[in-house]
């Protein structure tokens, strides 16, 4: 019930963050590249949001239960064990995912600034909320 629980919250966490980061900061980079972007209908938004930062909260839970976080480093309070297992997450699937959108995508540079800022911050948040609800 707990990983649930921090799923549910990192989900809220993520889609809070990157509205603010992407939807708003942002946003005005994507329309420098319009071709690239489909249309902006409330179907295909919602669509996003639930593939996006929905399966990123439940799959970041569970990977955070499965795995412990980061027990190697000795790392005996939440805070760091969150911080650790978010930016060590972020470190290894979105960082590299997004640099690779950079170099085969045709779109601003701004835009793969706000989805590493996106990212980062919603792995640490998410890294923060399993690390309190998980690791305790």
């Amino acid at each position: 019930m707990r990983v649930f629980e921090a799923g549910l919250y990192s989900a809220i966490a993520a889609i809070a963050i990157g509205w603010l980061i992407v939807g708003r900061l942002f946003d005005r980079f994507q329309s420098r590249n319009p071709s690239t972007w489909r249309d902006r209908s409330w179907r295909l938004r919602v669509g996003g949001i639930l593939v996006n930062d929905v399966f990123f909260g439940f799959a970041f839970s569970g990977f955070f239960f499965l795995v412990g976080g980061i027990g190697r480093f000795n790392i005996d309070n939440w805070i760091g064990n969150g911080l650790a297992f978010g930016v060590g997450c972020w470190a290894a699937v979105a960082c590299p995912m997004c640099l690779s959108i950079l170099v085969f995508m045709r779109v601003h540079k701004g835009v793969v600034i706000g989805m590493l800022l996106d990212w980062l911050a919603s792995s640490i948040a998410a890294g923060l909320i399993c690390g309190y609800l998980l690791g305790r």
